[in-house]
């Protein structure tokens, strides 16, 4: 059953991200395991252009909201920090309009923001203009 909702989480995901144009807004869902660890994100790579933005939920395993803290860190931005808040939701401000004119593939990563001492989870960003 959890793979079924995870599936139709990613299935419109990857619809809405197919039809979106600059300045929309795409969600990525961030899934903890049982310790409440960051274990995968869908989409694992999002395609981005100027002015979009993203909004991360934290899900659990079957794929239903968890209010759960995590942080958002970009590299190599310095100070692009988000944090969650205690619902597990958080949005990104407008992709910057000083992209390089190739596309180019960023990491960010997802820590959990308690001492569970979880590993980072490290999901890709394509950015093009």
């Amino acid at each position: 059953m959890k793979f079924i909702k995870i599936a139709i989480i990613v299935a419109i995901t990857f619809c809405f991200a197919a039809s979106a144009s600059a300045g929309d807004t795409f969600l990525v869902a961030i899934q903890l395991d049982a310790d409440s660890c960051p274990v995968a994100t869908y989409p694992e790579l999002l395609d981005l252009a100027e002015g979009d933005r993203v909004e991360w939920q934290s899900v659990d395993t079957e794929g239903f909201d968890v209010s759960k803290r995590y942080s958002i860190l970009f590299d190599p931005f310095i100070g692009s920090t988000f944090t969650s808040r205690p619902s597990g939701f958080t949005r990104s401000t407008p992709l910057s309009r000083d992209l390089p004119d190739e596309e180019v593939v960023y990491k960010y990563t997802v820590v959990s923001d308690d001492d569970s001492g979880c590993p980072p989870l490290d999901p890709q960003i394509r950015t093009r203009r």
